[in-house]
This record gives structure tokens, sequence and C-alpha cells, in this order.
């Protein structure tokens, strides 16, 4: 018999927080699915961009890795989810790097 107190979340709080995150991690999952079979096409990497500049660098890479083991589960893992976690990283961490640079180019 299991007990409400073996759970291991039984003390964490879910705020609106982490709620949003989920839930946007989700969407982002159920987004990559139809567009999973034509090559280079992502339209994440716009989404991941767009949370990267409204809610921050850690989030937007968090969402973006979990979103790409999420569908990586569907998919077929293999040894290129590597090198696209890490190539996602990258492209976040360069926005948010040059971010300023960049709204500073399109706004003129």
């Amino acid at each position: 018999m299991v007990k409400k107190s073996d759970f291991i979340w039984k003390n964490t709080k879910l705020t609106v927080r982490k709620l949003t995150l989920i839930a946007t991690i989700a969407l982002c999952s159920v987004i990559r699915f139809p567009f999973s079979y034509l090559p280079n096409i992502t339209p994440l990497t716009t989404i991941y961009l767009l949370i990267c500049l409204n809610i921050g660098l850690s989030e937007a890479i968090i969402i973006a890795d979990m979103t790409i083991i999420a569908t990586s589960v569907y998919l077929g893992m293999g040894y290129w989810v590597v090198g696209q976690l890490l190539a996602y990283s990258l492209i976040i961490f360069l926005y948010w790097l040059f971010r300023v640079e960049i709204l500073e180019f399109y706004s003129k």
C-alpha cells in the first residue's frame, strides 16, 4: 500500500512559474511533432528565442533541452540528441549574449 507521504514531491510547492514552465515544455513538445518529418523546418527555434528574450536564459535552455528529450523518447533517441541539445543551448546562449545588439539592429 502506497501512502501519501511516500511521494518525493510531497513538500514541493507548485507555483504559477513552475506550472507555466511545465506547460511551455508540453506545448513545445506538441508543436515539434508535426514538423519532425520535414527537413530544416524548425519553428521551435523562434519560440526558444522568444522565451529567452521574455523569461530568461536558464529557463529557455531548460525548456529547449526538456522538449528535445521528451520528443526524442517518441521520435527515437540516438547519439544525435546530444548534438541537438548542445546546438540549441549554444544558439540560445549566443542570442542572449548578443540580444541588445540584435534588438538595436532591428529597431532601426
